[in-house]
């Protein structure tokens, strides 16, 4: 104790101090913050699809809005990717099968990844994710499981208003039979060429169409022809097969090995209605495409069938000659499904199958809710498909020499200006 003047004193309060600490319970520590729960890791392949507007497309990049940077959120946010792992796609051996590009839309696409297996995960994924990315199916794979590699082919759609394939203003295209039957013969439009392939921007943009739909009432109203039909469907019966596709993508020359590709099948479905505007889904089976493949060889369909140019023309552009072909807007543009045939042969006995058939029950209503409802809303609202087909008739001059009504592609027809300007506009993204 210590000794003072007042040293009575402070002896009480040593007493009272002494007293207090045995009548109080001693402290206890402050409680631990429980560690995070250890889940095993395993290698999961994600089923899942997205409406692809508002992003740039699938893959994660800095400063763009991406289907991957929401998927990665999620990851982190349930746990099923940690924060040190999240920021390094190899710590956690993360591939996908398919790339796609702005405003491209999947009704099945699939990525793998190692994932720790967080109870209720599917559920807890799609509660973070937004509405327009859906999780179908997580399903447990080999150690080995690449996206890309084990993906044996690949299914697009295109859903595309018929009004696109109503006959072109035959002046435009006067080497087609289209031309032909309007009375419109190379000889007969000569001068009219001529002006279309040295003529000014103004005089382009003045260009009236002829008999296409050219009002909302009237694309409504369109219902293609038997006949069309018939021509569409010969047109991309010419796309199967291995072929080279160097005219059907950007910067690819002829001789390029990658330019060979090989479709499985290519078929267009019944019309139908939505919104009062005829429909019909193109669906292509390939194992793989190039950039813009697919948009062009439905715009190469859809300028044979509007000026009756016989579908031959497909199997003379797989020639080393170069041609400009408008790409077919990428609003209608859906990757169905990605394919595992050999995986599933080899591992489907013992493990999951990575089948989107098996999920289609899931896949078809996220479709047409999201997907489908919001192309076809689109083009009701904005009309991207007839802003389009203004678009490649006010360049006409750099198709129509290629659209003969014997089928034959003439050399000396090409116009002058050999499509450097629509090239420009193409790798532009415009056309």
């Amino acid at each position: 104790m210590q000794i003072s003047a007042d040293g009575e004193q402070v002896e009480a309060i040593d007493d009272a101090a002494k007293k207090r600490k045995l009548e109080e319970p001693e402290s206890k520590p402050a409680a631990e913050i429980p560690p995070e729960p250890k889940y095993p890791k395993k290698k999961c392949a994600i089923l899942f699809g997205y409406c692809g507007t508002g992003y740039q497309g699938l893959q994660i990049n800095a400063n763009c809005r991406s289907i991957e940077a929401e998927l990665f959120k999620a990851f982190e946010t349930t746990g099923a990717v940690s924060s040190e792992n999240i920021v390094d796609p190899y710590k956690f051996d993360f591939t996908r099968c398919a790339r796609t590009d702005k405003g491209v839309h999947a009704a099945g696409q699939l990525v793998a990844l190692k994932l720790r297996q967080v109870p209720d995960l599917k559920e807890k994924l799609n509660n973070a994710l937004p509405e327009q990315i859906r999780i179908f199916d997580i399903v447990q794979v080999t150690n080995g499981f690449h996206a890309k590699n084990q993906c044996d082919s690949r299914l697009y759609e295109y859903l595309l208003p018929t009004y696109v394939l109503a006959e072109a203003p035959s002046h435009l295209y006067p080497h087609s039979a289209r031309g032909n039957l309007a009375g419109d013969s190379a000889l007969d439009r000569q001068g009219d060429t001529a002006n279309q392939e040295c003529g000014t921007e103004e005089q382009d943009k003045s260009t009236t169409p002829g008999p296409m739909p050219f009002s909302a009432e009237q694309r409504s109203a369109f219902r293609i022809s038997q006949e069309s039909l018939d021509h569409l469907r010969s047109c991309l019966k010419q796309y199967v097969g291995t072929y080279n596709y160097h005219n059907y993508t950007v910067n690819c020359p002829f001789k390029e090995a990658a330019a060979k590709r090989f479709i499985r099948s290519f078929e267009c479905s019944s019309p139908f209605v939505r919104e009062e505007i005829e429909w019909v889904t193109l669906t292509v089976h390939g194992q793989a495409f190039m950039l813009h493949q697919i948009r062009k060889m439905v715009g190469m369909a859809i300028l044979l069938v509007r000026t009756k140019t016989p579908d031959s023309v497909i199997l003379q552009s797989y020639q080393a000659t170069k041609l400009t072909i408008p790409k077919a807007p990428a609003l209608g543009l859906l990757l169905r499904w990605p394919v595992f045939e050999a995986y599933n042969r080899k591992f489907g006995n013992g493990r999951q199958r990575v089948d989107f058939k098996l999920i289609e029950n899931e896949v078809q209503p996220f479709v047409e809710k999201w997907i489908h409802s919001r192309m076809i809303e689109e083009e009701s609202s904005t009309h991207v498909f007839f802003d389009w087909l203004q678009l490649v008739d006010r360049n006409a001059s750099q198709f129509s020499w290629f659209l003969n009504a014997d089928g034959s592609i003439c050399e000396d027809r090409r116009p002058v200006r050999s499509g450097t300007d629509l090239q420009r506009e193409d790798e532009n993204g415009e056309i």
